[in-house]
């Protein structure tokens, strides 16, 4: 699932395009061959100009589809994987032309902001407390560009996207041990309790439904979806 924020839709989308119209209007060094945002900017022509889908015309992005990731070069695929991977290899070359921004006091492997997180990402806040000492909560905070949730079975019918946001925030057990500054000395690694949630709110939302094997379980998915008390947004697509 894809949403913007709500009554920006339009404005969020022209966003996207001005991004993908700027990159080409910068000049690419492998806009005829690799580039995954320039396919991405040249599918966009095709469907203004309604070449797509005549005779042997396929997208662009499809064609290119082996340099979003090579996993994706034949049969089908998940889509929010290949948004995922279209998104790490679209950063990549916002880096290399210098389009950035320096973003610390995140977990990153590369502290720095680019047009990809303006539009897409996040700061997911991690809350970690110690189960031995009960000492204070620490925090940990990292960049992600896609909301992940898991279907629930409850009585009173399907649950919506809200309600699957909210569940995954409720408190947990941590599934690593992690070294508590207070229990080190005597404990080492010790269990923690933890608790996940986002801390911003993205221009556009991703949403996976992460699902386990066995019968599939109904998810409600709603027109306007409202979190963390911020804008409200609203769908845009399904895939």
């Amino acid at each position: 699932d894809s949403s913007t924020s709500r009554g920006l839709g339009d404005v969020y989308k022209r966003q996207v395009l001005e991004w993908v119209k700027q990159h080409v209007l910068d000049g690419c060094p492998k806009e005829e061959s690799t580039c995954v945002t320039c396919g991405l900017f040249l599918t966009y022509a095709q469907m203004l100009d309604g070449t797509v889908g005549r005779g042997d015309r396929v997208p662009v992005l499809a064609a290119r589809r082996s340099a979003v990731g090579d996993e994706f070069r034949h049969g089908q695929h998940c889509v929010v994987s290949f948004a995922d991977c279209f998104f790490d290899k679209a950063r990549d070359q916002e880096v290399a032309a210098g389009r950035y921004e320096w973003w610390g006091g995140l977990q990153s492997t590369s502290a720095v902001a680019t047009h990809v997180e303006r539009l897409f990402g996040f700061v997911q806040e991690t809350r970690k407390r110690c189960l031995e000492c009960h000492g204070p909560v620490r925090s940990w905070y990292q960049s992600e560009r896609v909301l992940r949730v898991t279907p629930l079975v409850k009585g009173g019918g399907a649950l919506s996207m809200s309600e699957l946001y909210f569940a995954a925030c409720a408190r947990q057990l941590a599934q690593d041990p992690v070294e508590c500054p207070h229990c080190l000395a005597s404990r080492g690694p010790t269990r923690h309790e933890e608790q996940v949630r986002m801390l911003t709110v993205p221009n556009v939302l991703v949403i996976q439904v992460t699902r386990a094997p066995g019968p599939r379980v109904p998810v409600a998915v709603e027109q306007q979806l409202d979190v963390l008390g911020g804008p409200g947004m609203e769908l845009i697509g399904v895939g």
